[in-house]
């Protein structure tokens, strides 16, 4: 039992000593949470319609690939084919992709890790058991209604640096603590305006895309 205990003292500190390199290389808390504030106020009235309504439309093509694939009314079964088929990839590819295997099978013009999981999910495995990385499973949770999980992605990062990020300034996403704590800005300024933390990253996505006239796919936006 003392080694069990020294072991997992040691896992902790590897942790904590993991999680404190992430903070000295992102804002300082405040300053992401005003930045997401600003990006919040930047938004249209349309953004705000369209940024509440993004993952409640995304449900409901979810239910239509679902109904492609035989499996009518699976929710889960949709979502979790477009969740595994959505890095590196627009939207509009996205659901051409996920439609594409729901109709014909797995393989297609897509990873060979995507059409893996989509094999399985389509063979009766829970999406849950299957998808990996903190964004896509975060991606899928969003899409069956769970508002709570905020799918960081590439955008999501930049509005809290302020600033668009390099291919290597991107790869904070894969440090020990980095996700969870840039999540956890969203959620905090979500408290403050009283809305869902998966509306208020819909609604700044639109914003910053506009703002910052963003139009090409970047490597690891979802959507």
């Amino acid at each position: 039992m003392a080694f069990s205990d020294k072991a997992q003292g040691s896992g902790r500190k590897a942790r904590q000593r993991c999680i404190a390199r992430v903070l000295a290389d992102v804002p300082e808390a405040e300053t992401g949470r005003a930045r997401i504030r600003a990006v919040y106020a930047q938004a249209t009235e349309l953004e705000h319609h369209d940024g509440a309504r993004w993952y409640p439309t995304a449900g409901r093509i979810a239910l239509q690939v679902a109904d492609a694939a035989g499996h009518r009314g699976n929710l889960r079964l949709g979502a979790g084919i477009i969740a595994a088929l959505s890095p590196q990839c627009s939207w509009d590819v996205n659901i051409t992709r996920a439609f594409s295997a729901a109709e014909d099978g797995a393989d297609g013009p897509w990873t060979e890790d995507g059409a893996r999981k989509v094999a399985l999910i389509l063979a009766g495995a829970d999406p849950a058991d299957v998808l990996g990385g903190r964004k896509v499973r975060s991606f899928f949770a969003n899409i069956i209604g769970q508002t709570a999980p905020v799918t960081i992605d590439r955008h999501a990062v930049a509005i809290v640096y302020g600033r668009a990020l390099s291919d290597r300034e991107i790869k904070v996403l894969e440090r020990t603590g980095a996700y969870l704590y840039l999540a956890g800005l969203y959620r905090s300024v979500a408290r403050e305006l009283d809305i869902e933390p998966s509306t208020l990253q819909a609604v700044t996505w639109l914003a910053w895309r506009r703002t910052k006239n963003v139009r090409d796919v970047q490597p690891g936006e979802v959507f």
